[in-house]
């Protein structure tokens, strides 16, 4: 192969794999999008907390399909050659490209960790009800009602 194939095919790679990655920064600007949205659920209202719940469930499914839209572009990044011949443009846009991608990344563990710790306040409230309820439960003069005490099946015995 001569010499200028062998540029062409470096600037075409180097074209690709800006290519590559510009498409990931968008998908990831979406997850972000998706993640903010996902932040401001609330379960506070027990009318809507299906409603949100699915909302919920929508919102980490399409999540998780551009999460694996992004492994799919690094495995196809992972398999271009790179070489040392790329301009300084080249160099220079890929470094500005990746910036992006982890100042974004960022921006959605910030997130993510202020979902955690909003779940974990759920699941604090949630527990407190449920041991309310168990004392309650236990505390109180519950008596079953006489059709509960009743018995609900009967013994043939067949073999006498």
């Amino acid at each position: 192969m001569g010499r200028s194939r062998k540029i062409i095919k470096v600037k075409k790679i180097g074209a690709d794999v800006i290519n590559l990655l510009n498409i990931k920064l968008e998908l990831i600007k979406k997850i972000e999008e998706l993640t903010q949205d996902i932040a401001k659920i609330s379960f506070e209202d027990e009318n809507k907390l299906i409603s949100q719940l699915d909302k919920y469930n929508e919102l980490m499914d399409k999540r998780q399909s551009l999460m694996d839209e992004i492994n799919i572009l690094d495995d196809k990044l992972s398999r271009m050659k790179l070489s040392s011949n790329h301009t300084d443009d080249f160099i220079e846009s890929k470094r500005l490209i990746e910036a992006d991608i982890i100042s974004v990344l960022n921006k959605i563990i910030d997130i993510d960790k202020k979902i955690k710790i909003n779940a974990e306040k759920q699941l604090v409230s949630v527990k407190m009800k449920l041991n309310e309820v168990d004392k309650r439960l236990k505390t109180s003069d519950y008596e079953l009602d006489e059709e509960d005490k009743k018995p609900k099946g009967f013994f043939l015995d067949t073999k006498s």
